[in-house]
């Protein structure tokens, strides 16, 4: 059953995905015909970015983003944007230019502030990253991606029990929220609750039937609890998503030596029947039974 409802989530996602970049690729159609009357109109040039941005489109995107900057410096969606890519392309140190300019602008952008604390966290400075995102919550308490964010950062920094309520929060406003299901689950598991884990992870999956990062998870839970033949498929199926997930590479290796050692001990332990054939042989063997001795007083009659 969960198989068929992954396998059906998987296809509605493709399906969406689809249709998702037609209208992508058409919006960016569009700008190209406004473009063609007003070349240098900042905000078209900006949108067009965002949506090559979204397409994976990075040359085009930045190109975008640079020509809306040169005609409106203070675009911060533009500066936004710019730096979302940069992020990608692993350019943090740039990124994080572009979040600070577009803050001087609009110190208190929940957009920009997100964005900069994700960069953050890719720099390796998760107290910072908070900072950012307990302003952007100060404001939007309800935002559920921040306050994913804020409890992966939070786990990550040991506070498991602020971790928790924060995920718990960000699910109480957007249940189906994979992220902060698999970020949950993965909280659970810190704490040695590995079957809730798995809870959490199996309905992530069915969310999100493509997240390495869930399967990678559900499968260390799996791995905890002994379950290695489903460790196994949960870090195959990681890796296949994801070949570059070292986490994954090592619970593999330590799922097939889990399944190699309890395969040996199987074969080693007698079956139950050949247990009662060994006791029925040893009874066998034993000699007669000597009778009882007389007891004084009770010797049978001559």
């Amino acid at each position: 059953l969960k198989g068929a409802q992954s396998s059906r989530a998987a296809l509605l996602m493709a399906a969406v995905s689809k249709r998702r970049k037609r209208e992508l690729q058409r919006a960016v159609e569009d700008c190209n015909s406004a473009l063609e009357l007003e070349p240098s109109n900042a905000s078209v040039l900006r949108r067009r970015g965002e949506k090559r941005r979204k397409l994976g489109q990075f040359g085009e995107a930045l190109a975008d983003f640079d020509a809306a900057l040169s005609s409106d410096p203070k675009c911060i969606m533009a500066l936004a944007g710019r730096g979302s890519i940069k992020r990608s392309l692993g350019r943090l140190g740039e990124a994080e230019i572009d979040f600070d300019a577009a803050l001087r602008i609009e110190p208190e952008s929940s957009l920009v502030l997100k964005g900069r604390a994700m960069t953050r966290r890719a720099l390796g400075r998760p107290a910072d990253a908070i900072e950012d995102l307990d302003v952007v919550l100060r404001q939007e308490p309800h935002d559920a991606f921040a306050l994913q964010l804020r409890g992966e950062l939070r786990r990550k920094l040991g506070n498991i029990d602020a971790a928790m309520a924060d995920f718990n929060a960000a699910l109480a406003v957007a249940p189906h929220f994979a992220p902060a299901l698999a970020s949950r689950g993965a909280a659970k598991r810190g704490l040695g609750m590995h079957v809730d884990a798995i809870r959490d992870y199996d309905v992530a999956l069915t969310i999100a039937p493509d997240s390495a990062a869930a399967f990678s998870g559900r499968g260390a839970a799996k791995l905890e609890l002994l379950d290695f033949e489903g460790a196994l498929a949960d870090f195959t199926r990681a890796l296949a998503l994801d070949p570059k997930d070292e986490f994954a590479k090592k619970a593999l290796s330590k799922a097939k030596a889990g399944r190699s050692r309890s395969v040996a001990v199987q074969e080693e332990k007698p079956s139950a029947a050949q247990v009662e054939a060994d006791r029925i042989d040893d009874v066998a063997a034993e000699p007669p039974s000597a009778p009882p001795p007389e007891v004084a007083g009770t010797a049978a009659p001559t």
